[in-house]
């Protein structure tokens, strides 16, 4: 019986130090959802076009449509072409931000406006099939 008690006593500590270790690891996981210390999509576009396709990030360009994107906007140059993408959160956003440029502008054409997935691209010229590569690369 006294064996027993002190095995009983070893699965008890045990057991407690288990259910301790969970609960801190849980605490350490919201905190660090909490905390924000992920990198946006923005963020995450961006370091690929500079890092990966050596472009240069444009922060002065300022589109007033691209600007309502809830997850902002990215400007830069593939290969002399200028190019805005606009971050949406949803497909919805996404639709609705193409609307807003073929509403002021009606006469752009896919490739040169186009949403996918969430993300819009606004080309400045038709882009060519290397440029919206280089573009895709960072979106995928």
């Amino acid at each position: 019986m006294i064996a027993d008690r002190n095995e009983l006593r070893f699965v008890i500590v045990g057991l407690v130090v288990a259910v301790g270790l969970f609960v801190a690891q849980v605490a350490i996981g919201a905190q660090h959802r909490l905390s924000g210390d992920d990198p946006t999509t923005r963020e995450l576009v961006a370091a690929c076009l500079v890092e990966r396709k050596g472009l240069e990030v444009i922060d002065t360009v300022r589109d007033p449509i691209a600007s309502t994107a809830s997850g902002g906007y990215v400007s830069t140059v593939v290969q002399g072409n200028p190019v805005t993408l606009s971050i949406a959160g949803s497909f919805k956003e996404a639709r609705r931000l193409v609307r807003l440029y073929a509403a002021v502008a009606g006469y752009l054409q896919p490739p040169q406006l186009q949403a996918r997935e969430h993300f819009v691209s606004l080309w400045f010229w038709q882009p060519s099939s290397v440029q919206l590569q280089a573009l895709y690369d960072c979106t995928a």
